[in-house]
C-alpha cells in the first residue's frame, strides 16, 4: 500500500473521529437544554448533514481542478474541529449548531478530495478506497464513545485540551507529509479547463446508482439517529447508545473491506441486493425487541450490512466517471446524504416523535430497496 494512502486514510480517520460528536449526544443536548422532544435534534442533525453533504458535489469539484491538494486537505481537518473548542462553552441550541455547521463543513471538503485520491490509487480496484473509508469509519467507531465517555466523567470546557493535543499531532504529521508527497503525481489536477456546471453532464452516467444510494443514505441515518434514542428510552445509560454506534461502525469497518472484495467477484447489483435483504430482517428484529442482547446483536449485524455498500457504489461512480473521480465521489457521498437528509428532515417532521413507527417503518424501507435495485442496476457480469 502506498505511503499517501495510508496519510489519506489516517486523515479520513482523523476528521471522523471530531465529526462524529453530534447524533450520540443528542439524548445529552435534550437532557442539557432541557427540550423533551427528540425531532428537534434529529432534524438538526438531518440539516448538519444536508449542508455537508450538499457541498461535497462543490468540494469534489474544486479537488480534481486543486494543484494544492494537500493544503486544502490540511484546512478541512482544522475547519472540522471547530466543535471541539466551543462545546464546553455553549449555552444556546443556535451556537450549538453553529460551530457544528463549521465542523461538519471542514468534513465535507476532505471526504470526497481523499476519496479521489484513493480511487486514482487504487488501479481499477475498489480496495484502496474501501481501506480509505476503514479509517473513516474507524473514527466514527471510536468517536461516540469517546465523548459519550468524556461528557459523563469531565468538564466539557477540558475537551478545548483535547483540541489542541489533535492540532498540535496532525500538524507535525502534515509538515513531513506534506514535503514527502507535494509532488506525488497522483495530487495533480486531470481535468483543470471543465466549469462547475459542466461536470453535471456526466451525471447522467450515474444517476442510478446515486438514486439507489439516496434510498441507502435515508433509511441508513435515520437508523442511526434513532438508535440512541431507543436504548435511552428503553432506561439504558447515555453510554450504551454511543457503545451500540461504536460497535456497528467497527463492525462495518470489515464489512467494508467484505463488500469491497465481493463486488471484485460479483458486482455492485449482487451486494447492495444482499446488504436490504439482511437490512430488512435485522431492522425488523430491532424494532420488534426490548431485549438488549437482542438490540445489541441485530443493530452491530445491521450497521455492519449497511457498510457493505458503501465503498462499493462510491468505487462503481468513479468507473463511470474516470476523470473526475473526486466529483463522483462527492455526488455518492455527500449529494446523496444530502438528499436523504431532506428526505428525512421531512418524514421527522411527520412522525419523528413517534420513535417506534419511524423504526419499524425502516424495515419497510429496506424492502423497498430491494425493488429499486432491481429496477435501476442492470445485471452484470461478474467480475470474475
Amino acid at each position: 500500500m502506498e505511503p499517501l494512502a495510508i496519510f489519506i486514510t489516517f486523515t479520513n480517520f482523523f476528521v471522523s473521529f471530531f465529526k462524529s460528536y453530534f447524533k450520540p449526544l443528542i439524548p445529552f443536548f435534550m437532557e442539557y437544554f432541557n427540550i423533551n422532544e427528540p425531532k428537534i435534534f434529529v432534524m438538526m442533525a438531518s440539516i448538519l448533514t444536508l449542508s455537508s453533504s450538499f457541498s461535497q458535489i462543490f468540494f469534489g469539484y474544486i479537488s480534481d481542478k486543486s494543484e494544492r491538494k494537500l493544503i486544502l486537505l490540511y484546512i478541512s481537518v482544522i475547519v472540522t474541529m471547530t466543535p471541539i473548542f466551543f462545546l464546553g462553552y455553549v449555552k444556546s441550541i443556535w451556537l450549538l449548531f453553529l460551530i457544528f455547521f463549521l465542523g461538519y463543513m471542514g468534513s465535507a471538503a476532505q471526504e470526497p478530495l481523499g476519496a479521489g485520491i484513493s480511487g486514482t490509487i487504487g488501479k481499477g480496484k475498489s480496495t484502496t478506497l474501501a481501506i480509505f473509508m476503514v479509517g473513516g469509519t474507524f473514527g466514527y467507531a471510536l468517536g461516540p464513545v469517546f465523548i459519550t465517555y468524556f461528557v459523563t466523567h469531565y468538564n466539557l470546557k477540558n475537551l478545548l485540551y483535547i483540541g489542541l493535543i489533535g492540532i498540535i499531532l496532525y500538524t507535525i504529521l502534515f509538515y513531513f507529509a506534506y514535503n514527502y508527497f507535494k509532488s506525488h503525481h497522483h495530487l495533480k489536477p486531470k481535468n483543470k479547463k471543465t466549469r462547475f456546471f459542466e461536470s453535471f453532464k456526466g451525471f447522467k452516467y450515474i444517476y442510478p446508482i446515486w438514486l439507489l444510494t439516496v434510498h441507502r443514505a435515508f433509511i441508513s441515518i435515520m437508523f442511526r439517529s434513532y438508535v440512541p434514542i431507543k436504548s435511552r428510552m428503553l432506561g439504558y445509560d447515555l453510554t450504551v447508545g454511543g457503545l451500540l454506534v461504536t460497535l456497528g461502525f467497527l463492525a462495518g469497518t470489515f464489512s467494508n473491506l467484505l463488500g469491497a472484495k465481493l463486488e471484485e467477484k460479483t458486482n455492485v447489483r449482487f451486494v447492495n441486493l444482499l446488504y436490504f435483504s439482511a437490512f430488512s430482517i435485522l431492522v425488523f428484529l430491532f424494532s420488534t425487541s426490548t431485549n438488549i442482547w437482542v438490540l445489541s446483536i441485530s443493530y452491530i449485524l445491521a450497521d455492519a450490512f449497511m457498510f457493505l455498500t458503501m465503498s462499493v457504489n462510491v468505487h462503481y461512480a468513479q468507473q463511470l466517471l474516470p476523470e473526475n473521480k473526486s466529483f463522483a465521489s462527492g455526488a455518492l457521498m455527500g449529494f446523496t446524504r444530502a438528499v436523504g437528509n431532506v428526505l428525512i428532515t421531512v418524514y421527522t417532521f411527520f412522525f419523528g416523535n413517534n420513535v417506534p413507527f419511524v423504526l419499524n417503518s425502516l424495515w419497510i424501507f429496506g424492502i423497498l430497496g430491494i425493488l429499486i435495485t432491481i429496477i435501476l442496476i442492470r445485471p452484470q457480469p461478474d467480475s470474475k
